[in-house]
């Protein structure tokens, strides 16, 4: 059976709602992959080679997302006292704020393209978001655990 000309490919879909996201934080002057980071560190100070890890992105990448962050006073870099060798990575004050002007912005985007919807599917979108994020979140520690064992 022919899909409909009108029916949007998932990949697109999720490719137009980051980018409803993006427009979001792009008004308080960051990127998805920025704010993917101080979400990260909100949780705590981490290593560049976990953050690495945990973004999917390579030590390289991550180097200049810090930068940027360090740059703008978000994120502090200082030796990690387990280890003088490694560099830990930690949001400063102005990153906690960053971050939560950050998620009004992105979460109010969002809102803005709910409101264009039909309240049945605002709802059923919205749970979709809740189901989504649950997946991302179980996927993501489940390539954690397989990297923590193949590294020994």
């Amino acid at each position: 059976m022919a899909k409909s000309v009108t029916e949007t490919p998932a990949g697109l879909a999720v490719a137009g709602f980051a980018r409803v996201v993006e427009r979001g934080l792009t008004e308080r002057g960051l990127s998805m992959a920025q704010y993917r980071l101080l979400a990260l560190l909100s949780h705590g100070s981490e290593v560049a080679s976990r953050v690495a890890d945990v973004l999917l992105s390579s030590r390289p990448t991550v180097t200049s997302l810090v930068d940027g962050l360090v740059t703008k006073g978000y994120v502090d870099r200082r030796p990690d006292p387990s280890d003088r060798r490694k560099i830990a990575l930690s949001l400063t004050d102005e990153g906690t704020a960053a971050l939560a002007a950050a998620h009004a912005a992105a979460d109010g985007a969002v809102q803005a393209l709910l409101a264009t919807a039909s309240p049945e599917d605002a709802e059923t979108a919205a749970a979709g978001l809740r189901a989504w994020a649950r997946i991302f979140d179980t996927a993501r520690e489940r390539l954690l655990e397989e990297r923590r064992e193949q590294r020994g």
